[in-house]
């Protein structure tokens, strides 16, 4: 029986939680003695009013509350959120904060979780600090304006005591949600990268591929001009000595055969030469293999249709300069969009790969970079790397191609 994925299981969980934090708020007034309430408002006399209404008022505002939470809460845990812009998903997460500021303070275990799908491990504990902060805030002031917050297990204890392990409370609450929150965000991360893995796999096989086969059939040409080309050759120039010195009939014979024998070589030397003209690497099936499928980010390739790669060296440097973009994109970038864009001339081959994710300040050459910088300029190719904060990664790479010989 196939395991059901986490993010669904986190997705549908957290709509649960915030139905089970917003009932007691919903609840309350439609079951409690609003006179004092009524009273703080100003009514003296609550029966010169419409109880019923009220009632459901009174009802109507945390459940308008908890839709709008809600909604938010649903945005941000589709699959595709982050991807969907960074800053749209954060400003989602501050729209659930706030309400939970006013409302109900039981959303901020919602919120905990869902932080490790917004931010990299270090800025969602950095959030994750300041909520608490915020949330211990929010309950020492309510403590002083007379609100009773404590849990009802500390019933009878001093109010100092009560106040403290409320707040103990409360941060664990957050805490353990949090940690809910970055296992479900893990397993996604992961579960991307194993599709990622996977396609880049399948992509080299069909590289690996390619790549046998033209030295198969290389090595097929080379044995057959050398070998069954070098006989009938020597073959020929036999029967032409022998037509010399045979008499009329056994030059018939000679002659047919000398004929069956320069038709023999014609025919290998055209099945040679059809084998050393299908040398092309099919990059372009490798390379939509590697993107097929891809959502975080979405993928953008064009490459021409006529494109045409007989070294595969170089071929190969093009490939894993693409996949190199790609894995930065995924893991660093948290860009919406990566375009790659592949162009051919009688002289190079160009690749320009850029995304609309982040950027840095600087260019960080690590060792997927310097790895990409060595393939290219082992086959005599170039490449040139700009970044900008908030405005993407750009790497272009030029591949020169070699002038066939006459």
């Amino acid at each position: 029986m196939k395991a059901p994925r986490s993010e669904p299981l986190f997705r549908i969980g957290s709509l649960v939680a915030c139905l089970i934090v917003t009932l007691p708020e919903v609840m309350r007034p439609l079951a409690a003695d609003l006179t004092e309430t009524l009273s703080k408002a100003g009514v003296h006399d609550p029966s010169q009013i419409h109880m019923p209404a009220v009632r459901v008022l009174f009802a109507a505002v945390p459940a308008l509350t908890a839709v709008l939470f809600g909604w938010a809460l649903w945005l941000n845990t589709r699959p595709d959120a982050v991807e969907r812009g960074p800053r749209r998903a954060v400003a989602l997460l501050v729209a659930q904060t706030l309400i939970a500021a006013l409302s109900v303070t039981g959303y901020f275990f919602i919120v905990a979780a869902q932080i490790p799908f917004i931010f990299a491990p270090v800025r969602a504990l950095g959030w994750l600090g300041g909520q608490l902060v915020v949330v211990t805030g929010l309950v020492i002031v309510a403590a002083m304006s007379g609100v009773d917050v404590s849990i009802p297990e500390m019933t009878g204890t001093s109010q100092g005591t009560a106040l403290a392990v409320s707040i103990v409370y409360v941060a664990g609450w957050q805490i353990f949600a949090f940690a809910a929150g970055y296992l479900a965000s893990n397993e996604r991360r992961a579960r991307v990268e194993l599709q990622q893995r996977s396609r880049e796999l399948l992509a080299t096989q069909q590289m690996l591929a390619d790549s046998s086969r033209i030295a198969e059939r290389t090595q097929i040409s080379r044995d057959l001009h050398d070998t069954i080309g070098h006989s009938l050759t020597v073959l020929n120039v036999n029967l032409e000595l022998a037509s010399h010195l045979a008499d009329v009939r056994a030059a018939e014979a000679i002659d047919r055969a000398q004929t069956v024998a320069r038709l023999l070589l014609a025919d290998v030397r055209e099945v040679v030469h059809s084998l050393g003209d299908e040398r092309a690497i099919d990059l372009r099936r490798a390379l939509t293999t590697l993107v097929d499928g891809a959502q975080a980010p979405a993928v953008h390739l064009s490459i021409p249709d006529d494109l045409h790669v007989d070294d595969p060296a170089r071929a190969h440097a093009v490939f894993r300069c693409v996949q190199e973009a790609l894995t930065n994109a995924v893991r660093h970038a948290r860009a919406r969009n990566l375009w790659i864009e592949l162009t051919q001339s009688p002289t190079a081959l160009d690749v320009r790969v850029a995304d609309d994710g982040d950027g840095r300040p600087v260019v960080a050459q690590g060792h997927g970079l310097n790895g990409m910088k060595a393939r290219l300029e082992e086959v005599g190719g170039q490449l040139h790397i700009e970044t900008t904060p908030g405005q993407g990664f750009l790497i272009e790479a030029r591949v020169p191609v070699p002038k066939e010989q006459p």
